[in-house]
């Protein structure tokens, strides 16, 4: 079955810019990489979309603050959460960005 637990992410800004020890290590693997294409890998009821869809929803509210659902009303609105911050001016900050990426 699916376990849930902390993601690591392994993205060229994440790599670029963290001081973790294990990602700056040039032969650094990551256990799990999730390919985001529209949903369309998620093949198991949904589980990994709704993990992803509360850790985003957990960010947005607990770090900025939003009310609840309002992250989901950016994902429809704009394609996704980060495009709508972005758009709507709510994430402008380069370490809030960092953060937002590392944590979701």
């Amino acid at each position: 079955g699916l376990k849930s637990g902390p993601i690591r992410t392994a993205s060229p800004t994440t790599r670029a810019s963290s001081s973790s020890a294990s990602s700056m290590d040039p032969d650094f693997k990551p256990a799990v990489i999730f390919f985001d294409c529209d949903d369309c890998l998620y093949k198991n009821d949904w589980k990994v979309a709704n993990m992803l869809t509360h850790k985003i929803e957990s960010f947005c509210g607990e770090r900025l603050q939003m009310k609840e659902g309002y992250a989901y009303e950016l994902y429809k609105k704009w394609g996704t959460c980060l495009r709508g911050m972005q758009q709507e001016g709510i994430l402008t900050c380069p370490e809030t960005l960092e953060e937002y990426l590392e944590y979701s």
